[in-house]
């Protein structure tokens, strides 16, 4: 037993080794392909990591399917609970993981919360996703609720800058 455990430890070892060098390398190339088309699609990047804040928890006008039926029996439910799930211990899990900036999509920028708040309304029309927040300096309007991936922002901010007269622009998140 002892005889086939180590050389297969050695094996998974270096094969480790192999493809953490190699995700190391595809990070760096997805950084210059990212870099490139933002510089191409006149889309600027703010790397300094920033603090946002929701200033609304949903939008105003989502309404469940029920709501539309004019039945007051049926009412919008939330599911809650107040503990965490419990832990599952299966045994010993090995692997690499790979951590990415978290980015947002900026659509666009305001000094007070009033007008950032009435501008998210405004682009929920046409940006279902769009959310005002708070961030360290200024009302921020985003698209989506949570960061995505340098690229996936990217790539709708790219998508969001031709279907809308929108220029949207990405900003690292903490």
């Amino acid at each position: 037993m002892t005889a086939l455990g180590i050389p297969a430890l050695l094996a998974g070892a270096l094969t480790s080794g192999t493809t953490g060098s190699s995700l190391s390398d595809l990070q760096s190339v997805n950084q210059k392909l990212s870099d490139s088309l933002a510089q191409k699609s006149g889309i600027s990047i703010d790397e300094k990591p920033t603090n946002i804040t929701r200033l609304e928890t949903t939008p105003a006008n989502t309404q469940s399917p029920a709501s539309g039926l004019g039945i007051p029996l049926i009412t919008d439910v939330q599911a809650q609970v107040d503990r965490a799930a419990p832990e599952i211990n299966e045994g010993l899990r090995l692997g690499i993981s790979m951590k990415q900036t978290p980015y947002l999509t900026i659509l666009r920028e305001f000094n007070n919360k009033t007008e950032a708040m009435q501008a998210a309304a405004e682009l929920r029309k046409i940006i279902p996703s769009a959310r005002a927040v708070k961030s360290n300096t200024s009302y921020l309007v985003i698209d989506g609720g949570k960061p995505r991936t340098k690229s996936e922002a990217l790539l709708r901010a790219i998508n969001l800058q031709k279907t809308t007269s929108l220029k949207p622009y990405l900003l690292q998140a903490k």
